[in-house]
Order: C-alpha cells, then sequence, then structure tokens
C-alpha cells in the first residue's frame, strides 16, 4: 500500500520481484480495497505475488475488518 514504510520496496526488490503500489486514500481509511486490488494485480510481471498489508495499518494505526479482509482474500485467491 503507498503510502507505506520506507523499507517495503528496497526487501521486494531484494527478493527479485517488482514492486506495485497501490494507492491507498484518507477517504478509504488508508485501506487497500478489493478494487484497488484487482488493478494492482493486472501489473504483476511474476508467477508469484506477495501483497504486503500494514497490520495495524500505517499511518492510522486501525485493523482491516473481517469483512474487509475476506474481500481481500478472494481477491488474492483468484
Amino acid at each position: 500500500p503507498s503510502p507505506s514504510w520506507v523499507s517495503y520496496r528496497p526487501q521486494v526488490n531484494l527478493c527479485g520481484h517488482h514492486p506495485i503500489n497501490i494507492k491507498t486514500s484518507f477517504t478509504e481509511r488508508w485501506r487497500v480495497t478489493p478494487e484497488n486490488l484487482q488493478e494492482a494485480l493486472t501489473h504483476k510481471k511474476h508467477e508469484s505475488t506477495v501483497c504486503i498489508l500494514n497490520y495495524p495499518g500505517n499511518p492510522d494505526g486501525l485493523a482491516y475488518t473481517k469483512e474487509e479482509m475476506i474481500e481481500l482474500t478472494k481477491v488474492l485467491t483468484e
């Protein structure tokens, strides 16, 4: 997710992956949504994809709800 902690991009690069930033916004409570996650996955360049979700969220300190996690999981399992 973007904005994110500064070390995530270098960690992804060290693993040999191409980082994909998923833009988040204040109006979406800085959360990744199923829609913007699906959009980001259309740009993946590797067979395997790693998704990093801040928990608790940064910068707000809140957590995803169970329902939000279920919806994100649906997109990721596709």
